[in-house]
């Protein structure tokens, strides 16, 4: 079978269908499978590239363990507690605070000391520190805010950057993001070896302080989704697509084997199996479409903030087009492919096979094909969703 034959259930499914039907057979159904694996791994592969990740210390996959564990942190004067309920929630950034407690004190110090010396230039160039801060007491701004990054574990080697007080609010998580290039450098210190941050907060006279950190990000360093798995990906890509369209092929035959009997029909199994087969050329042209959307947008970098998760956070145009992208892929052309062209296609072929009225073979092939969808959706995801 030539591929002009296998194309030729996409422009004359009629014509097609009566030679599947007089010669049923699996070379032209493998040769769909073949054109869909390729695609499906085109698809992805496509994505992977286009789609940067903003790469975090700590990473991600780590949540936010700077400040989940308090023996990280230390102050002159205040006392440190884990606050398990006053915290950031979103995807990253676990289920703890860290809590500073100072009394009669006009300012006061919070300083992480990172388990391992931070490098923020080659090969990582993180370019942004992101943290969240919380003034439970005193109820006002404090009048400064300084950020002191430590290099070497010397004191007098830092990166400082002074902040005005009011840039904080009062009871409210403040989220701050704050480029590296903001930074002065005092005593020559070096990028390449962080060793420890430091918060101080002044106020104008002595109160009783009590300030929740959450959060602390050092980011803005992007890598690809491809490049963060290797190449070795699209070995992943290659089995994960002949593994979805052999279940989605013996489902579909099975399912319209077992309806065409209920509707009176003399079903033939290898006729069911090549008809689904070339039915499911559909998806091969699924994933063309959706390659030629992702390759027509441009690149798509997700900030921290948008991976977040928090909450009213994140959301900016580009992660917006980007889950448009996804829902083309999981609703609108799924739904359009599976229910519109994968019904009329079984209709046609019920038409020719059963001698049915275009009645009953538009109803068989609308049943079959909601039951086999569900079916693999319930298979592959373990729910089943319209």
């Amino acid at each position: 079978m030539s591929i002009r034959e296998v194309f030729r259930i996409i422009y004359a499914p009629q014509k097609a269908f009566k030679k599947i039907i007089q010669e049923p057979g699996y070379k032209g159904p493998l040769i769909i499978m073949l054109l869909f694996v390729l695609s499906f791994s085109g698809f992805y592969s496509v994505l992977s590239a286009k789609v940067y990740y903003d790469q975090t210390a700590p990473k991600l996959t780590d949540l936010d363990k700077w400040t989940e564990d308090a023996s990280l942190w230390h102050s002159k004067d205040a006392k440190i507690f884990i606050n398990t309920s006053d915290y950031i929630q979103g995807n990253y950034y676990g289920n703890k605070s860290i809590q500073f407690v100072l009394e009669d004190s006009s300012s006061i110090d919070m300083e992480l000391r990172i388990p391992e010396s931070l490098n923020c230039l080659e090969p990582y160039n993180y370019t942004s520190l992101s943290f969240r801060i919380k003034i439970i007491e005193p109820l006002k701004n404090p009048a400064t805010v300084g950020i002191y990054l430590y290099s070497g574990y010397a004191t007098d080697k830092y990166f400082n950057y002074l902040m005005e007080g009011d840039a904080l609010e009062v009871n409210v998580w403040s989220n701050k993001t704050i480029p590296l290039t903001n930074f002065i450098n005092v005593g020559e210190a070096d990028w390449r070896n962080i060793t420890s941050l430091k918060f101080v907060l002044t106020w104008t006279s002595d109160e009783n302080i009590k300030v929740l950190v959450d959060g602390v990000f050092f980011h803005g360093f992007y890598i690809s989704m491809f490049e963060m798995n290797g190449s070795g990906i699209i070995a992943n890509f290659i089995v994960s697509g002949f593994m979805q369209f052999t279940i989605q092929w013996v489902i579909l035959s099975i399912i319209l084997y077992l309806f065409s009997k209920l509707f009176r029909g003399q079903p033939v199994w290898k006729t069911m199996l090549s008809i689904s087969g070339f039915v499911l050329i559909t998806l091969f042209v699924q994933n063309l479409i959706l390659t030629g959307v992702v390759l027509a947008y441009p690149e798509m970098r997700l900030s921290l903030e948008t991976l977040g998760g928090v909450q009213g956070e994140g959301w900016t145009a580009d992660a917006q087009n980007f889950m448009w992208i996804l829902t083309i892929k999981y609703d609108i052309l799924d739904r359009i492919v599976y229910f519109v062209w994968i019904v009329a296609l079984c209709s046609v072929a019920f038409h020719l096979l059963f001698e049915f009225s275009w009645a009953r073979s538009v109803s068989v092939s609308f049943l079959s094909s909601i039951v086999s969808m569900l079916a693999f959706r319930f298979l592959i995801y373990g729910a089943v969703w319209l």
